[in-house]
């Protein structure tokens, strides 16, 4: 029995001891203990599958100095943040409860470690005169309302970017509230900017891809039909002070039954508006005793109305729209109706369109980025046909890291997408904001993971909420220097 023991022993050594150094090779190779500076060590790096080199057809290589075709001279970016350069940026914290964080400067080492990103005042660039309906537009928005649509995958889901850059516009131009929102938007737990509550099974919710019937889907990519007493319910919140609460509530439908709803502001009276029967999509819009800060609306018929959504407004000024296409790449958005868009156009005049789109087609660019390019160019040329108006900007995929042994670089198929996105732009006609070198460029989505509050999530891909402000104030910026050039 001793000796089987023993035989046993240098086993359960061996195993043990391979245990704990695939557990060592998570640790950073930058963390002290007691003083002393460990080491990455990985003992699977040579058994785990690394991203080849790839030959970029030249027609696709990546260079931050792209030629759109414009006068270059007003398109170059700016240097560098300079030690002490004052950064009107806020950071606000993830729960919302704590205010904001200190104002962000380069050299605010208080705030940031010394992995903290290197970030560039990137402008816009390329097409920017197609822009000018929009800038002219913001001159008057203490007077009439100036409407952005932001449109994207994942990295904007929730509110995320979109916020921070309407809290900025709307601080710089006017406006408050949050603007457009999809009855029944899937990440309505992940988005603080407003209380959105409903029963899932009270609703039938139908995507723009899987759209058999062709109900008139506008910006948002998706319609909802209410079930029989199917309940919604928005209520603001006070993440941002400009998110208090609303005067006007504009309901978006079409397809109704000769029928009524009801609603009620801060669970008051319950009043009765009648649906509009008429064509194409229709507007009800309904007026708040003062400035509420909830309303709840019942739909007492099966499938009422197919229903777009609501728009929460307060004043005129400038309202930013998160509309956030999950899990797509954006190639497929020529099945948006076209007459969806167009009723949308109709009803809220968008000014300005952007596109962010990029981290759901990474991993697949390489297999064929010509498919690629020609499906976002007819995406893009559809919305333009269908929303005449409208200026359109493209931001461009962010910086993804990618561990290469024991270091984390960018993923080799970022650059990859990003000369297939300048490309995107330019045979469109567009203007660019190039978001991979505002954030620092080449391998810095390390830093933004590494600094001191995170500004970006552990995957090395999605930003955390900080870090999706930041994003959303430097794309206001890049917005507002352009208007006071134009």
């Amino acid at each position: 029995m001793n000796e089987e023991n023993k035989i046993k022993q240098p086993v359960i050594l061996v195993a043990l001891t391979i245990l704990i150094m695939y557990a060592v090779s998570f640790i950073p190779g930058d963390v002290e203990v007691l003083g002393i500076k460990l080491k990455n060590v990985d003992i699977f790096s040579d058994l785990k599958e690394q991203k080849e080199e790839k030959q970029i057809d030249k027609k696709y290589k990546y260079d931050p100095n792209f030629d759109f075709g414009y006068n270059m001279k007003s398109d170059n970016q700016d240097s560098d943040f300079t030690a002490g350069e004052e950064r009107n940026i806020q950071l606000a914290s993830f729960s919302g409860l704590s205010g904001f964080l200190n104002w962000f400067s380069a050299d605010a080492d208080a705030s940031f470690t010394s992995r903290s990103p290197n970030l560039k005042k990137e402008k816009i660039r390329g097409n920017t005169k197609q822009m000018a309906g929009f800038f002219d537009a913001l001159k008057y928005a203490n007077r009439k309302t100036v409407r952005v649509a932001h449109i994207g995958d994942s990295i904007i889901d929730g509110d995320l970017v979109t916020k921070a850059l309407r809290r900025k516009l709307q601080k710089k131009f006017g406006g408050d509230a949050v603007g457009f929102i999809s009855l029944t938007y899937k990440g309505n737990h992940f988005r603080y900017t407003t209380n959105h509550e409903y029963d899932r099974s009270d609703w039938r919710t139908v995507s723009f891809d899987r759209n058999l019937k062709q109900h008139l889907i506008g910006t948002d990519g998706i319609v909802s039909i209410p079930k029989l007493g199917a309940k919604v319910e928005f209520t603001a919140t006070e993440i941002e002070p400009y998110l208090d609460g609303y005067k006007e509530v504009r309901l978006f439908y079409s397809d109704a039954k000769a029928s009524s709803f009801t609603y009620s502001f801060d669970g008051g009276a319950k009043k009765t508006a009648q649906m509009k029967t008429g064509s194409g999509i229709q507007e009800t819009v309904l007026k708040a005793p003062g400035v509420a800060k909830k309303i709840t609306f019942e739909f007492p018929v099966n499938e009422q109305a197919v229903i777009n959504g609501v728009s929460l407004e307060k004043s005129p000024g400038v309202y930013v729209d998160n509309l956030a296409y999950r899990g797509k790449t954006g190639v497929r958005l020529t099945k948006v109706p076209e007459e969806g868009l167009k009723d949308f156009q109709k009803l809220l005049d968008y000014k300005l369109v952007i596109f962010q789109f990029g981290l759901n087609v990474i991993d697949e660019i390489g297999k064929n980025p010509e498919l690629y390019e020609t499906s976002m160019i007819k995406s893009i040329e559809h919305f333009k046909k269908s929303m005449p108006g409208a200026a359109f900007l493209m931001v461009s995929v962010n910086d993804k890291g990618f561990k290469d042994g024991t270091k984390i670089v960018t993923d080799p198929d970022v650059f990859l997408l990003l000369g297939v996105q300048q490309k995107i732009a330019k045979e469109t006609n567009i203007a660019f904001w190039n978001l991979f070198e505002a954030m620092g460029g080449e391998n810095s989505m390390e830093s933004w993971v590494k600094s001191n509050p995170p500004l970006a999530n552990s995957d090395y891909t999605h930003f955390s909420d900080q870090g999706a402000d930041l994003v959303g104030e430097m794309l206001a910026e890049a917005l507002i220097d352009a208007y006071s050039k134009n």
